[in-house]
């Protein structure tokens, strides 16, 4: 082939692939499809024919393998060489001097020479240990499922597990465990509830007054039923089924085994895991157990269920320390008020007595007789009632009023005073002698405890003036 340079012409070889028989500027001509030459610069047909599963197309210099066929195809073997079929489990979609493509993992196919992607999918739950795998039988069920080869396989059902591939049967977990749905390890296996110990290994039972409410192992072992509650049987999984002890008991220790590990608490009494009655009013018990409820002290009471000694307060007429010795009121005092009172009992008031003691109202103080009292508070008897001013009598009364013409001006037994001579006093009850009036002017009095000023007379008169004796 020519071509004209700048001052001159120029003939190039014709490449491989390529010839030209005659001379002249015409193109060199192409070895037709399927054909090729190595021959650069020939001058004859020198194409030959590819061999077979091989082809080429116009103009080449070497053969490459069909689709579905693998071989070299190079300028080191331009015929193509020998072009092999793709065996099953391989396939190649294009002509080329490529290698045919593998199916993939959990892929296979049984076509020879394909050229197409024909792997298919191994059934659900299965995979194939290798890439190019050529038949269905090459499909193993994975780890968790079991069944036979290349046919279906079945999830492990919950409590069984399976850690290699193929056609082996799921193992059963532990007793007392279990394990979720297609489980592929012993370590799957956890322990029910109600049981403890290492994921895949043995289970024991929570011991009786322990529960265990979650599935699994736990380093803390199984809980405790609570102080005032106990459990008798083994392998319980809820706090709920921690048993309650009977009313008014408990103390207890945590992960208690009987009943009668329930003790009566402070305030009742009875038998170890069986009724507990409270502490009658005027009882009292502070310690837990079957010891029976204390009395409390002479003149003391308490609330039902008291838990104290303290709790024991004096009735009322008595007073003392909470918990200590009672002590009756004394006559002429009273306490109306339960427990200790620091001032003691409180004293009836002037005017009143108490010739009892342990008393506990105000009211229970007795009223002295009529226009009688000016007695000290916390009087005893009555004789401690003396009479008022303006009046007489002995102590304790009756007390009579002092009449016009006298007065009194002491409390007490004393009796009622005169009016001097020359003074008069029409009062009844006077007390004191500012009440006795002088006569008027060119009057007198020549008696004492005159009553009325008709009794003054002249002193012109000679006569003898009224005596009036009182």
């Amino acid at each position: 082939m020519c071509f004209r340079c700048w001052v001159e012409w120029s003939c190039l070889r014709c490449v491989a692939g390529k010839y030209k028989v005659a001379s002249g500027s015409a193109a060199c001509t192409n070895c037709g499809p399927g054909q090729y030459s190595t021959v650069v610069g020939a001058t004859s047909n020198s194409c030959q024919n590819c061999k077979a599963n091989s082809n080429s197309p116009v103009g080449s210099a070497y053969c490459i393998c069909n689709a579905g066929f693998s071989g070299l195809g190079t300028a080191q073997d331009p015929d193509g060489g020998t072009c092999t079929s793709c065996i099953a489990g391989k396939y190649k979609i294009a002509p080329a001097d490529s290698a045919c493509s593998n199916c993939e993992y959990g892929k296979y196919s049984t076509a020879v020479g394909a050229t197409s992607d024909t792997c298919e999918n191994c059934p659900a739950n299965s995979n194939t240990p290798a890439v190019a795998s050529d038949e269905e039988i090459d499909c193993i069920c994975n780890s968790g499922s079991t069944g036979p080869n290349g046919n279906t396989c079945s999830q492990c059902a919950t409590g069984t597990y399976k850690a290699a591939t193929g056609n082996a049967v799921c193992n059963a977990c532990p007793e007392n465990s279990n394990s979720p749905l297609e489980s592929t390890a012993t370590t799957d296996c956890k322990c029910n509830a109600g049981y403890n110990g290492p994921d895949g290994g043995d289970c024991n039972a929570c011991a009786m007054g322990k529960y265990k409410a979650n599935t699994g192992y736990s380093a803390t072992g199984c809980d405790d039923c609570a102080s005032g509650k106990y459990l008798d049987t083994p392998g319980n999984n809820a706090e709920a089924d921690c048993l309650t002890c009977p009313v008014n008991s408990g103390n207890n220790p945590a992960a208690s085994t009987a009943e009668s590990d329930c003790t009566c608490v402070a305030g009742t009494t009875g038998p170890n895991g069986g009724t507990c009655s409270q502490c009658a009013a005027g009882t009292h018990k502070a310690a837990p157990g079957t010891a029976v409820c204390d009395a409390c002290p002479a003149n003391s009471n308490s609330p039902v269920q008291s838990t104290s000694s303290t709790a024991c307060k004096c009735n009322t007429g008595y007073n003392g320390p909470d918990g200590g010795d009672c002590t009756t009121c004394a006559m002429g005092r009273y306490k109306a008020n339960t427990g200790y009172s620091a001032t003691g009992c409180d004293d009836c008031e002037s005017g009143k007595y108490l010739d009892t003691s342990g008393n506990d109202e105000e009211s229970d103080c007795l009223a002295c007789p009529v226009y009688s009292g000016n007695n000290p508070a916390a009087s005893t008897a009555q004789s401690d009632c003396t009479c008022d001013f303006g009046y007489h009598g002995p102590d304790a009364g009756p007390c009579a009023i002092c009449v016009a013409g006298r007065y009194k001006d002491v409390t007490g037994s004393g009796t009622c005073i005169n009016c001097v001579a020359g003074k008069y006093s029409s009062a009844l009850g006077a007390t004191h002698a500012g009440t006795c009036m002088d006569c008027e002017a060119g009057k007198y009095l020549q008696t004492p405890g005159n009553d009325d000023i008709s009794d003054c007379v002249s002193t012109h008169i000679h006569t003898h003036a009224h005596t009036r004796i009182h």
